[in-house]
């Protein structure tokens, strides 16, 4: 049987575009002559005049013809011989242990299934029923019989995943397990899935760092900078949130702490030292914690959270009744929006979040971030950072005085900083490349089209470096690249 690659997880239509020559690049280096979609590309794809050569090279395959039948097979077959696996796995999901003391692949399986509970949960919805679990887990076993089939079946020995979360991780852990290349996808990066470790987008090792750090031009960087803080951003939740109705006054509080997108999985790169388990355990604790605090904070919701299909005030108003019952303290205070992040940058001196970009640009304006999870500052230097081991750190560095020697960085520091949010916005992504307009889940078809649209008129002139692209990531590229620099990135990368 011919080997053949594997392509799904959840890639959106325009994403597609942009896969087909990556992925012919790829499949010519590999030798590989059937491609396997999840679901087939539509119309618009197939019968593109610029692709319509590419699929010609290959046999195409649809699993999606088969999917139906294999899930409901696998449903019942999991339920029926398979419950006491499933159930002692649920129990492990339920405890919030989330895999902290469980092999790689394990770990993987509990924090999808947490990840695909979350995503079908309301607003609101702090507290989670055990039975509310099963189902997600036996979503997430039969991805990863689905997985197994493509191996044992199909021949697949390579696969481009378009995303790594919800029960789709459940696809990547079988068959990072069972050997197959995976390419991930997250921001218009394609990056390789290590074996048994997490990796993301904005996740770089030592060797990647010290590579694109040749590509910087001194210049280019103080002038990004320049654009940067005035809020003009390729990143849109950056750029939404440098939107403003009020201005940041001497009385507004000096302590931030950033809000996530509470049922958008953190997941895509898991950092099992980090002391919560979700958004939610994270959120519960800080606000409990800065109650007591004598000084005044300021909570910010996440810009974009409302076009995600998210109302983070009902979030909070669960958490608020929980925590306090309804009496809230009055050392905090709450922003949907009113103030620009720039403003508050400048302003305060402490700022808390998870993991996001934010904690990147607060790095910038010389405030060392407390981040909770493993991020792109981290990944280059620990010491830029403040990331609490344990909780009584973590309460410690919250109850602080904020005028704290401890939450400044060097001006050196401060330039790293910068460096590195060039690189992610300027560099890592290919998004300008293909004028992609970036959506959200709760975007209505009018911006999907209209992004389609975009990266549509650029394919075309991109082909050859998209392909030269995959021939790359088929030579042991890492991870791909702004189409500006993957001549450079793909000859200066050590391989070895």
């Amino acid at each position: 049987m011919e080997k053949s690659l594997f392509i799904g997880n959840g890639f959106t239509n325009s994403q597609i575009l942009f896969l087909i020559p990556i992925a012919h690049g790829y499949s010519k280096k590999m030798n590989i002559k059937v491609w396997i979609f999840e679901f087939m590309p539509p119309d618009s794809v197939l019968k593109n005049q610029d692709l319509q050569n590419i699929f010609a090279n290959y046999h195409i395959k649809e699993l999606n013809k088969n999917r139906h039948f294999f899930r409901v097979l696998y449903f019942f077959k999991i339920l029926v011989t398979e419950i006491i696996p499933l159930i002692k796995l649920v129990k492990i999901t339920y405890s919030k242990k989330l895999g902290f003391d469980y092999e790689w692949f394990d770990c993987q399986l509990q924090h999808s299934i947490w990840d695909q509970e979350l995503q079908s949960r309301k607003d609101g919805s702090i507290y989670i029923k055990f039975y509310r679990l099963i189902l997600p887990a036996i979503r997430v076993l039969v991805s990863v019989k689905l997985a197994k089939y493509l191996v044992a079946e199909e021949c697949v020995v390579s696969a481009f995943l378009g995303h790594t979360v919800y029960s789709g991780r459940g696809l990547l852990a079988e068959l990072n397990r069972q050997g197959v290349d995976i390419i991930c996808h997250g921001n218009n990066v394609l990056y390789r899935a290590p074996i048994t470790k997490d990796v993301s987008w904005s996740i770089l090792n030592k060797n990647e760092w010290s590579t694109i750090f040749q590509f910087l031009v001194e210049d280019q960087i103080e002038a990004f900078w320049k654009t940067r803080k005035q809020g003009n951003s390729n990143y849109l939740d950056a750029s939404n949130a440098a939107l403003k109705t009020m201005d940041v006054e001497t009385t507004t509080p000096k302590n931030l702490i950033l809000l996530h997108v509470f049922k958008d999985s953190p997941f895509n790169c898991i950092d099992r030292s980090r002391i919560f388990f979700d958004y939610i355990d994270w959120v519960r604790e800080t606000l409990y914690i800065i109650s007591t605090s004598e000084e005044r904070w300021i909570v910010k919701f996440h810009p974009s959270a409302s076009r995600w299909g998210e109302d983070q005030r009902v979030w909070i108003n669960a958490l608020a009744n929980s925590l306090f019952d309804n009496l809230w303290p009055t050392n905090i205070e709450f922003s949907e929006g009113s103030y620009s992040n720039i403003d508050l940058f400048n302003n305060v001196h402490r700022v808390v979040t998870y993991q996001g970009t934010s904690h990147l640009e607060a790095a910038c304006f010389g405030i060392k971030p407390i981040i909770i999870s493993n991020s792109t500052l981290s990944s280059y230097d620990t010491s830029l950072v403040l990331k609490p081991k344990t909780l009584a750190e973590y309460s410690k560095l919250l109850l602080k005085k904020s005028n704290s020697e401890e939450f400044r960085l060097l001006e050196s520091e401060i330039y790293i900083a910068k460096k590195l949010l060039y690189i992610r916005e300027e560099i890592l992504s290919f998004g300008k490349d293909i004028r992609s307009i970036y959506y959200y889940r709760g975007d209505d078809e009018l911006i999907k089209k209209a992004d389609f649209e975009s990266v549509l008129s650029k394919v075309g002139d991109l082909l050859p470096l998209f392909s030269e692209t995959g021939e790359f990531l088929a030579n042991g590229l890492t991870r791909s690249i702004s189409l500006k620099y993957i001549k450079i990135w793909g000859n200066a990368y050590d391989l070895t």
